[in-house]
């Protein structure tokens, strides 16, 4: 932000306030350890919205009047972005890039916009200021949204290790956890602004991957030391939403004590307004002017510009990035007095807020973190860390164990950028071991706790050290589940036994009958079983005792398959016919059919008796039903076998008769089976009737005409048979 200020500063006098080295009076011929000194070789990821197509030229006139070396331009290509390459081994490389949503770059530039274009502007100059040689990557979002924003981190992730400048924010809310996956890059250090309005919590600076930094209000003559106090306006407080990172567990925080949840800030810098900081600024078709800007907008790319020339330091150790250093800032550095009042200038004085925890103070505090930087001190305890992510601590509790069962237990090979970490302890039972690998074994540990010392070394050397805890619990008593079964006679029966034990169990049995047996992992079997209720109990032995279970098993009687089917069955001569048995079945197994003295074409398979052809009479037989066990029983059955039913035969004739007369005709006909007819008629004239037992016809009072009828004569059966009656009546 740009603002009316009371005093100030140029490159030069913030350089020498916070202790960097003064700039060299020529950039040509500077040793390996000056080009590191001023961040040679390293990247600074600038991310901003909308289109500055002054960045660079307004870049290079802030070079030209402060002595910094001036940047060229390296085109940054479309697409989706790969690693970069080196970037100049001497001198400044520029690149502007368009990251979409998605984190791909396009070719379009995206809108203009002025305010945002004045905070691109002190982003780049002031990051190039405390890093000169670094090479400078500005994202230029397509807009100010969250999602376009995200893109450029996206792009940055893919671009390769190095640090990433943020000095924008948004409210915090529910929706940042699901931004935390953007952090990805374990060679990239996260840095953002807390905010310009007091006392807040804003995103992305909430993120526990994301060092936050807060502002203060600077005042240095020139010479001597500096001194700060918290600036008013600086953001920082405690998340209403993120959880408290492990790293600020258990801190003591000025006004909150223990914090519950995430707090920001993590660090300060200058960012008063009337502390404010020269910047060149040319709009669209205007002239360049200088102006005073400020804000925790200029503080966080000083801090990625210090962070810069951290990792050009530790390149040329052979160390890796810095990464993400929260917990070497939070555990280790600040931790350690000597060190802490070395490397940071604690601000203990002024607020950024009317609350209980706005005002600053010794140690941490939510207005400027931890404090500003000592530069130089800084630089060479960073440089000489292991990864930026310090050991951790291990844990002081260790998860249980049982006596007489092997206990093992592993911590991290590697740090969070994949250092290795080697372990070691002191003051350890005996049995007990750790390799350097960091797996503790105890082969047959003894009940009871211990408490020895574990220190974590990383691969630079810097040590976590914490006296943990395991508590050995006696083993558990043996137990042992009895129950009762209900089984049947000879037939074979096992059941396995519940039971727990901490060491390796014996089974017995007190009062079993004869042949029951019991397995060494506790299974009872009895091949034959013996009738009648047997109660005995089980025993159960091991290293810790003994313990014991009742059983009871009834064994229930054999008894014999008995058919269910009918008794009586019916069939026709000549046609196929098929009966199905059923049968009880209380001993389990397969049940087998069998006949006897059945008529000759009569057989059964599996449980279904047939006759193709069947022969008219009437048979008696036996079925028999027999289980696997042997036990059968038989059953009395009829079959009676009808022949083929002959219809009757039926008279037919003719006859004369005069009108008005009463006429009877015995119509009987007769069945070749000798089944009873009853007889009736079809098509008969008015009055004309018959006796369906004898089949007498009577008609009374004839009325001339002709006649044929049909007599229908129909056996017990149901054969019909047919004949017709032709009458003339005149």
């Amino acid at each position: 932000m740009a603002s009316t200020s009371a005093v100030v500063y140029n490159p030069a006098q913030i350089r020498a306030a916070y202790g960097l080295p003064p700039l060299p009076a020529s950039w040509s011929g500077l040793s390996a350890s000056q080009l590191a000194d001023y961040g040679a070789g390293q990247t600074i990821y600038v991310l901003d919205a909308y289109a500055y197509s002054n960045a660079l030229s307004d870049l290079n006139a802030f070079s030209a009047r402060f002595g910094l070396p001036s940047c060229r331009s390296v085109p940054a290509g479309t697409g989706t972005p790969g690693l970069l390459a080196a970037p100049a081994a001497q001198g400044c490389d520029f690149m502007q890039a368009y990251p979409d949503a998605s984190g791909n770059l396009l070719a379009t530039a995206p809108a203009y916009n002025a305010g945002w274009a004045g905070e691109t502007a002190l982003d780049v100059q002031w990051a190039h200021a405390i890093a000169p040689l670094a090479r400078i990557v500005l994202l230029s979002a397509r807009d100010a949204n969250t999602n376009s924003l995200a893109g450029g981190v996206m792009a940055a992730n893919r671009m390769g290790p190095g640090v990433l400048s943020m000095s924008f924010g948004a409210a915090e809310g529910s929706w940042t956890a699901q931004m935390e996956s953007l952090w990805s890059h374990p060679g990239i250090t996260y840095v953002a602004s807390t905010g310009d309005s007091g006392t807040q919590v804003n995103w992305p600076a909430v993120s526990p991957k994301v060092l936050a930094v807060g502002g203060t209000t600077l005042s240095y003559s020139g010479s001597g030391s500096r001194t700060e106090v918290a600036w008013s306006g600086a953001g920082g407080g405690i998340s209403a939403y993120t959880a408290l990172p492990a790293y600020q567990a258990g801190l003591s925080i000025a006004g909150v004590q223990t914090a519950p949840r995430r707090t920001t800030s993590d660090v300060s810098f200058n960012a008063d307004p009337y502390s404010g900081q020269y910047t060149a600024f040319t709009a669209p078709g205007g002239s360049t002017t200088w102006g005073a800007y400020a804000g925790t907008s200029i503080a966080a790319p000083q801090w990625a510009g210090l962070l810069a020339v951290a990792n050009a330091k530790r390149i040329a150790k052979g160390q890796p990035h810095l990464g993400q250093w929260h917990t070497s800032l939070y555990t280790q550095l600040a931790r350690a007095t000597a060190d802490y009042s070395a490397t940071f200038l604690d601000v203990a004085s002024g607020s950024n807020g009317a609350c209980a925890y706005c005002r600053s103070a010794k140690g941490l505090d939510l207005a400027t973190g931890w404090g500003t930087p000592h530069a130089a001190p800084l630089l060479s305890w960073l440089s000489t860390g292991s990864s930026g992510a310090v050991p951790p601590l291990p844990a002081a509790a260790l998860p249980g164990g049982t006596a007489g069962s092997a206990y093992a237990w592993t911590w991290p090979a590697t740090d969070a950028n994949g250092a290795a970490l080697s372990y070691a302890n002191s003051g350890q039972p005996t049995g007990l071991a750790v390799s350097a690998a960091g797996r503790l074994t105890w082969g047959n540990p003894v009940a009871g706790s211990y408490t020895f010392g574990m220190t974590v070394t990383g691969a630079g050397g810097l040590k976590s050290s914490q006296t943990v805890t395991l508590v050995i619990a006696p083993p558990a008593a043996a137990q042992l589940s009895g129950g009762a079964w209900t089984l049947k006679t000879a037939q074979p029966f096992s059941q396995a036994l519940a039971y727990k034990s901490a060491s390796t169990p014996a089974f017995s049995l007190v009062g079993a009958p004869a042949g029951l047996q019991v397995s060494g992992n506790g299974v009872l079997n009895w091949s034959s079983p013996v009738t009648g209720q047997h109660s005995f109990s089980v025993k159960l032995s091991n290293a810790q005792g003994s313990t014991s279970a009742a059983v009871t098993l009834r064994v229930a009687p054999m008894t014999a398959p008995k058919l269910t089917s009918a008794s009586t069955w019916s069939a026709t001569a000549g046609s196929a016919w098929t009966q199905t048995l059923s049968a009880t079945n209380p001993n389990v197994g397969t049940l087998a059919f069998s006949l006897s003295g059945a008529p000759a074409g009569l057989t059964v398979s599996g449980s279904n008796v047939m006759w193709n052809a069947p022969v008219a009479g009437s048979y008696a037989f036996t079925v028999a039903v027999k289980d696997d066990l042997g036990f059968s029983s038989t059953q009395s059955v009829v079959l009676k076998v009808s022949s083929v039913n002959r219809a009757p035969v039926m008279p037919s004739g003719s006859m004369s008769v005069p009108s008005n007369y009463t006429i009877q005709i015995a119509a009987a006909g007769y069945d070749p089976d000798g089944d009873a007819i009853t007889y009736s008629l079809s098509g008969a004239p008015s009055g004309m009737r018959i006796q369906a037992a004898t089949g007498l016809i009577t008609w009374t009072k004839t009325v001339k005409g002709s006649y044929t009828v049909t007599l229908i004569g129909t056996d017990s059966r149901g054969g019909k048979g047919q004949g017709s009656l032709k009458i003339s009546v005149n």
